[in-house]
């Protein structure tokens, strides 16, 4: 397997795998793929409902500053608190506009296994797509993972974006935000790929 975090090849060894966060295992896993359009769509909403959150929770926040302050600090928290949600309020768009347009760009990359509507499988056996022959998971001449780095307050660890196959003749990316529950789809044909090898 051939590793790229965040964009760049990196050679991981046993322990930095151990650090990729993982969905459960399961059985059987079944998605259903999303076409560009509808990709960009889902993330577009969850974006809105991220960035009305944050700005409702820092306006409560800066409000309840104001109202607990001194006087003075009142006065002076009078006109901060407006220009600063005035501020997030025009820099949310430029960020939402910004981020919308990258995701295009990575979606619009993919090499989709099927046209949009089709129905994905992975289990023990091999990877179903779209009803066609399975493919077992010994098939797979090149397998390239795609893992994003993310930190917060317990540390960094890693996820899966995306892993691309090639096998002869067939070279498909399956990625987390082009099918229905993609991070679950993606995380298990990781599973099965590595006990593989």
């Amino acid at each position: 397997m051939d590793f790229l975090v965040n964009g760049s090849p990196r050679v991981l060894y046993e322990s930095e795998i151990d650090r990729i966060r993982l969905q459960p295992e399961w059985p059987v896993v079944e998605t259903v793929l999303l076409g560009p359009e509808e990709a960009v769509g889902r993330f577009a909403r969850q974006m809105k409902w991220g960035f009305g959150v944050v700005y409702v929770v820092i306006a409560v926040a800066l409000l309840g500053l104001s109202s607990a302050a001194s006087p003075v600090d009142r006065e002076l928290l009078g006109w901060l608190v407006p220009t600063a949600l005035a501020a997030l309020a025009c820099i949310a768009p430029i960020a939402y506009f910004r981020n919308l347009r990258r995701f295009r760009e990575r979606i619009e990359t993919a090499c989709l296994p099927a046209p949009s509507g089709s129905t994905m499988r992975v289990s023990e056996a091999g990877l179903l797509i779209a009803g066609r022959a399975l493919m077992p998971w010994s098939a797979w001449a090149s397998v390239r993972i795609n893992l994003l780095s993310v930190a917060n307050r317990s540390g960094a660890f890693l996820v899966i974006q995306r892993i691309s196959l090639a096998a002869p003749g067939v070279n498909l990316d399956l990625d987390w935000d082009n099918s229905s529950n993609g991070r679950s789809f993606v995380d298990n044909v990781f599973h099965r790929l590595r006990a593989k090898r």
